[in-house]
């Protein structure tokens, strides 16, 4: 099996190459299956695209996969995925059950977590902290290294982190996301 890369700027006929060697492998070798990787938000976008180009009465041997679902399938199949995948909603459903059991412990954020918006944007703000690999122990050391630091700003870190543990606490050995 092959990777290949066809780079190029847009409008150039990267598409088109990639959908005529998808339908001349389908034709050729009645029994290869194919994976075409797109990014997370086009794979409707590029099913319909394939099944609208092509000229064959079928793609059943044709994967169109995100990053995300090829991995899920890697892990699957050889059996290094021991804890579920937890997409974004249900990650906002755990997220709302943990702020709301956490806001009487909560100082700055206790009446801004019932806003509309809150927990989807707090989601992002974890997605982001992971990104840059920021646990939540990092959080509660900055805030008692820095005695200059503005009190409201130390409020909220104490209540992201408060909420961040007791999230990465739920998620261990249960899902990932």
């Amino acid at each position: 099996m092959a990777v290949r890369y066809i780079l190029g700027r847009a409008g150039k006929g990267k598409s088109h190459l990639v959908y005529q060697e998808i339908e001349m492998a389908l034709c050729k070798n009645k029994d290869q299956a194919l994976i075409l990787l797109v990014p997370d938000q086009y794979t409707l976008q590029a099913e319909r695209d394939v099944i609208s180009q092509l000229n064959l009465p079928g793609i059943m041997r044709l994967e169109v996969l995100s990053f995300t679902r090829l991995a899920q399938n890697v892990f699957s199949r050889v059996g290094g995925l021991t804890r579920v995948f937890l997409n974004e909603p249900g990650k906002i459903m755990v997220l709302r059950r943990i702020i709301d059991e956490s806001s009487p412990e909560l100082g700055l954020y206790k009446k801004v977590v019932r806003q509309e918006g809150f927990v989807q944007q707090f989601s992002q703000l974890l997605a982001d902290f992971k990104q840059r690999d920021i646990r939540p122990e990092n959080l509660q050391l900055d805030i008692s290294l820095d005695e200059t630091m503005d009190q409201i700003i130390k409020k909220k870190l104490k209540d992201i982190a408060l909420i961040y543990q007791r999230f990465s606490q739920y998620m261990e050995g249960r899902y990932i996301d």
